[in-house]
């Protein structure tokens, strides 16, 4: 998890993943997805 990313939101790495994650009781819907960034694509 990015430094900046868990500064921003003004909470740990654990509950960002957690907002993320569909079956945690802590789960935004609102809070944006993942994304991945590789050379080639933006998945």
């Amino acid at each position: 998890m990015n430094k900046q990313v868990v500064e921003f939101v003004g909470v740990g790495c654990s509950t960002i993943y957690e907002m993320m994650y569909e079956n945690s009781p802590y789960y935004a819907p609102t809070f944006p997805k993942k994304v991945k960034i590789t050379q080639n694509r933006i998945d």
